[in-house]
Formats: structure tokens, sequence, C-alpha cells
């Protein structure tokens, strides 16, 4: 009888398999569907006028942050901030200068990026009619349309704002420029870690 329960338990653990062990695969780096960001700088120069006066020329440097940029070639959102100096002249005695500061947002779709923002001039000093002001955090609002290829952008800039200020009258201002500029963005699909 001992035989025979030797000989049942050697069939039924010889049928039996041993579980294996579970093993998880290695994990591979964490990647980034797009470019969170972007960082670039354009010149404005266009045409210029505060109600009551002549028209002139604009001229304006900014540079732009922005922590949300769709990548290039895809469809996304454009979001940051757009910091600057300007400079423009109307007619003999009108000219003034101030220092922009823009919320943007808006779209980037190939070949096109389209943007909206709010901002205020930091600092402002205007010459208009032998009148001398300076204004701080005057308020403006902007569009802005152009091309965007690989990085590189051209096109139409509009702002219209109100200058308030001490030393001189309050006027609102209008601009409307052509742009070009530059974005330059991470690679796209780069390891987190």
């Amino acid at each position: 009888m001992r035989s025979q329960v030797l000989v049942i338990l050697m069939l039924i653990g010889g049928l039996a398999e041993a579980q294996r062990a579970a093993t998880a695969p290695a994990p591979e780096p964490r990647r980034e569907p797009h470019p969170p960001s972007g960082i670039g700088g354009d010149l404005v120069f266009g045409w210029g006028g505060q109600r009551g006066g002549p028209s002139g020329w604009v001229a304006r440097f900014e540079y732009e942050v922005l922590p949300v940029f769709a990548p290039r070639g895809t469809v996304g959102a454009v979001f940051g901030f757009q910091p600057g100096f300007e400079y423009w002249r109307s007619g003999d005695d009108h000219w003034g200068f101030s220092l922009p500061v823009a919320i943007t947002g808006g779209i980037r779709v190939f070949p096109i990026r389209a943007i909206i923002g709010i901002g205020a001039d930091a600092f402002l000093v205007d010459q208009v009619a032998d009148d001398t002001g300076v204004g701080f955090w005057a308020p403006f609002a902007m569009a802005r349309l152009g091309a965007d290829l690989l990085g590189f952008q051209l096109g139409a800039d509009a702002r219209i704002g109100y200058r308030w200020q001490f030393g001189a009258e309050d006027h609102s201002r209008w601009q409307l420029g052509i742009f070009i500029g530059k974005t330059w963005e991470p690679p796209r699909n780069r390891p987190m870690y």
C-alpha cells in the first residue's frame, strides 16, 4: 500500500507545475508628450497715434516667456508673458517711451499663431503738445496674428491703450505694426528624469 501511495503522489507531483515568480518589466523613463515651454523675442515696427494728435511711428522690442507652448507641427494652446521696451514719435513734439508688460494667450496651428492679451505700461513718459507726463500701469489690450514656421514669426500686431499720467492730459493711444521674431522650444520627447 505504501508503494501505491508513493506512485500516486509522484504522478500528482509530476503533473503539477511550480508557480512562476511574478516579475515586473523594468520601467522606462517617462517622456513628455510635448515641450512644455518656449522663450523668444521679437521686434515690432509700425504706426501709432493718440486722440487729437498726429499719427507717427512706434518701435518695440519685447521678449516672450511661454510656460504653455504647443509643440511645432501640432494644434495647441499658447500662454505666456511679454515684457518689453517701446519708443514712439508723432510729429515734431510728440514722443514717448514705455515698459509694456502683457499676459497673452492664444493658439498655435501650423503655420499660424494667433494671440490676444491684456497688459499695462509699467512705466511711461509721454511728451504731447509741450506737456510731459509720467505714468504707471497704464492699461492696454493687444491682438497678434502671424505666420509661425520653425519658431520664426512674421505678422501683424495691434494695440490700443489708455495713458493715464501725471503732468499731462490722459489720452488713448493706438498702434498697428509688423513684427518679426523667434521662439526657441526644448526638443520633443526628452526624458523627464
